[in-house]
């Protein structure tokens, strides 16, 4: 799995990938947001690094 791995911001993300999609779904939320969009946006604010892996 050498490679596949790397460490990105999570300003680097695209929130709009089709893989979020059932994430989006899943978690609790509000009218105009769900639970995880707000989640990922406190992480995005905080600067904070996350472990990607690149399944493509």
């Amino acid at each position: 799995m050498a490679g596949k791995f790397s460490l990105k911001k999570f300003g680097d993300i695209n929130l709009n990938d089709e893989f979020f999609d059932s994430l989006k779904a899943d978690y609790p939320g509000t009218e105009n947001s769900t639970g995880f969009v707000e989640w990922f946006e406190k992480k995005y604010r905080l600067g904070l690094p996350h472990l990607f892996l690149r399944m493509r």
